[in-house]
């Protein structure tokens, strides 16, 4: 058998029909392969690379209409072409054999040239299906080697640079790449604007809207602003773009470390956590409608009182609802528990005990991004 050459699984329980399909195909340049029964058939072509099967309907212990059934039913022999060749083509038999998923049927007795052409048509077919596929993913895969560029030019590079503040960013996207996105601005006098958000979305889409959001978020930095106005101009600029389709969940931080005070307001956002030196966790549960669901909305603030190791926490929503087989959440409860018994702990251990046990818990390739930022006044 040479590399181009086409094979032929013939199923049949008679051995002179499976002499003939033999006979037919091989001297027209296949190679055949022969199955007595619908299970040998079936094992063939678990183990060996089939073109087309040629398939009879009357057959002992599993008759070909079953067989048609378990070979579409199987995602590794779906794509494989099933002509039936059977003695008796009526409606009935045609119809009953097609809903079982075969490709075509010809009726026992026909000609060499016909039958032949009939498996070089199904070769044809599944090629261009085949191709069909390559391209289809083969764009796919540029595309998110594109989203993937975008994503990583409009991440920062680096972490802030402020005195007296501690970070660390831990971004994880996922393989089809989402829309999870943060940023900071030095603010100046010991202050720091730090923005978390999540574009709605996977893949070219999600970048695309991350690029607007970022553009939409320069443009509303004034030389003072607060969380709240910030988190409004921005909503009012998404409400007002007829090309922005969708919602965003942002959380905005002013983090003082000079006056030992944080400032935040929420579009909806997962609840960041403030994680005193003590090992108490407490949730910042102030929040506000998502942004862009109209102009003209306002954001309540918050402020804070800080001391020195106080820990805040942010994270996107994939960190809480990752779920298990079971359909069970990690849950913020899951979060508490890990970050309340972190005293001492570096900032990146914390991230890593984090991630660790959220994927333990997942246990499966992540669905959605993952971030999470920590920030300690130090």
């Amino acid at each position: 058998m040479t590399s181009t050459q086409k094979t032929i699984l013939t199923i049949d329980d008679e051995p002179l029909i499976r002499e003939l399909i033999r006979s037919m195909f091989s001297c027209n340049g296949f190679h055949v392969l022969e199955a007595g029964s619908g299970m040998q058939g079936i094992e063939i072509v678990q183990h060996q690379h089939v073109d087309v099967i040629i398939l009879d309907l009357a057959m002992p212990e599993m008759d070909g209409w079953e067989v048609v059934r378990r070979l579409k039913s199987n995602p590794k022999t779906r794509p494989i072409p099933v002509l039936i060749l059977t003695a008796s083509v009526t409606d009935s038999t045609v119809v009953r054999g097609l809903d079982a998923g075969a490709d075509d049927y010809c009726q026992k007795g026909v000609s060499t040239a016909e039958l032949v052409a009939r498996a070089r048509a199904l070769i044809r077919t599944r090629e261009l299906q085949d191709e069909l596929v390559r391209m289809v993913r083969q764009r796919h895969e540029e595309q998110l080697a594109f989203a993937r560029d975008i994503q990583a030019r409009l991440l920062p590079r680096d972490h802030p640079e402020q005195e007296g503040i501690e970070y660390y960013i831990h971004y994880e996207p996922c393989e089809a790449i989402g829309g999870d996105f943060y940023d900071h601005f030095p603010m100046g006098d010991g202050r720091t604007c730090m923005i978390m958000g999540d574009a709605e979305g996977h893949g070219l889409s999600a970048a695309l809207l991350m690029a607007t959001v970022r553009a939409y978020i320069r443009a509303s930095l004034t030389e003072e602003f607060t969380p709240a106005q910030l988190l409004a101009d921005i909503n009012n600029l998404v409400s007002r773009d007829p090309g922005y389709s969708g919602f965003l969940p942002m959380v905005c931080f002013i983090f003082d470390s000079a006056n030992q005070r944080l400032t935040f307001a929420n579009a909806g956002h997962e609840r960041p956590m403030l994680i005193h030196n003590d090992g108490t966790v407490i949730s910042l549960d102030v929040t506000g409608p998502i942004i862009g669901i109209q102009e003209g909305m306002a954001f309540e603030e918050e402020e804070v009182a800080l001391t020195n190791d106080d820990t805040l926490l942010y994270f996107t929503d994939a960190l809480i609802e990752g779920i298990n087989h079971d359909g069970e959440p990690f849950g913020r409860e899951r979060i508490e528990a890990i970050v309340a018994i972190s005293d001492g702990a570096s900032l990146n251990s914390i991230a890593a005990r984090l991630i660790t046990d959220w994927k333990t818990h997942i246990e499966s390739v992540p669905e959605d991004d993952v971030t999470l930022i920590l920030a300690r006044l130090v």
